[in-house]
């Protein structure tokens, strides 16, 4: 994706979430209150602050430098989640079972 796309694509978002922010502020106070308002809108912002702490610095990358590293990281969890899964040696059906099994108390 070209720089100016991305750039475009990142002014749209902070404008959205500015006008939801302004459109959304005075009935949540005028339904919720100011207290719940305050939660909502402070949970929101941890979920951001979560997020930007699980996506990569991309600060003096190029893009092409960006998009191999999230390629880079989703072929290491491909191959983590492969090799869990084949390092069992139960079919997908007999681990579902066994779990099921082991929750309910039901199967061996």
């Amino acid at each position: 994706m070209c720089h100016y796309k991305v750039t475009s694509l990142s002014i749209f978002i902070n404008f959205s979430a500015n006008l939801m922010v302004a459109l959304l502020s005075l009935p949540m106070l005028a339904r919720l209150g100011a207290a719940s308002t305050f939660w909502i809108f402070a949970a929101i912002c941890a979920v951001f602050v979560w997020f930007s702490f699980h996506v990569p610095e991309t600060r003096g990358k190029s893009l092409e430098d960006v998009e191999h590293a999230f390629r880079q990281r989703h072929r290491e969890r491909q191959r983590q989640a492969s090799a869990n899964s084949a390092g069992s040696g139960l079919s997908l059906a007999r681990r579902a079972q066994r779990s099921l099994g082991n929750k309910y108390g039901t199967f061996g």
